[in-house]
């Protein structure tokens, strides 16, 4: 019974830090032109959203999302333009969350006078 516990302690450990980007900088940069979608979705799996853009053209997003803690401070954008179920062009955007607003917008501690 306890060898089960330590077996099923450590299988939920380590599936919670799994937390591995599908994509980073390094890998999208070493992603060729004339790589197939077979060959992307082996390396880096499926991708996080695909937009038709008309034709046999496809636009394929990834994410990578960093964190300092429990906070996600920056995320990567990464576009690949598939036509003919080939890469013939990328792009990345970086977008940030953006800054810390007060979730209360009256003044709990009314100033008197």
């Amino acid at each position: 019974m306890k060898k089960w516990i330590g077996i099923l302690s450590l299988a939920f450990l380590c599936a919670c830090y799994q937390n591995r980007a599908l994509m980073t900088s390094d890998e999208f940069a070493a992603i060729p032109l004339g790589a197939t979608a077979k060959e992307v979705e082996a390396e880096h799996g499926s991708p996080y959203k695909i937009y038709s853009r008309g034709g046999n053209t496809d636009e394929w997003e990834y994410i990578e999302r960093i964190d300092v803690g429990s906070r996600i401070v920056s995320q990567n954008h990464y576009f690949l333009i598939m036509t003919n179920g080939k890469v013939v062009g990328k792009h990345m955007d970086t977008t940030r969350p953006p800054p810390f607003r007060p979730t209360q917008t009256d003044d709990p501690f009314p100033h008197n006078g």
